[in-house]
């Protein structure tokens, strides 16, 4: 799959089930691990608070900033904080895609892999940089 490309679904669960072949009835998570330990972000890019607390933004076409605006970091860490806390932070890889709703359909839109940026992220904010703009993926089932 390259940038831009897209896949039309109505839950994470239809999603996954057409982009990986799986059978969910449900999932209710923002994101699936891979077993190439990747993991899938289903997210949507703009200037809004998600209901979590944080703001997920594009910048340009290859970096995402991830910036916790409320105290959502109590139970979901900033990876600096994480450090600071001493508590466990996953930063593998992020298979991105930006979710675009339309009526009861959702346009998921795939922005490329991206790497946590371990240097740029601050307490308050991840930064995750482009590696790449495709990806092939594998069916699970």
């Amino acid at each position: 799959m390259k940038s831009g490309e897209y896949i039309y679904a109505r839950t994470h669960a239809e999603f996954l089930n057409e982009l990986l072949r799986t059978h969910y009835r449900a999932w209710m998570k923002s994101s699936i691990c891979l077993p190439d330990g990747k993991r899938i972000w289903m997210i949507e890019l703009g200037h809004f608070v998600t209901h979590a607390g944080w703001i997920n933004q594009l910048q340009g076409t290859d970096k995402i900033s991830e910036r916790v605006v409320t105290l959502a970091y109590e139970t979901h860490n900033t990876y600096k904080r994480a450090l600071i806390k001493g508590a466990p932070f996953d930063d593998s890889d992020r298979i991105v895609f930006d979710i675009k709703k339309s009526g009861s359909y959702r346009k998921y839109v795939f922005c490329g892999v991206f790497r946590l940026n371990k240097e740029q992220s601050t307490v308050d904010e991840n930064v995750w940089d482009l590696i790449t703009d495709e990806y092939e993926f594998r069916y699970l089932s």
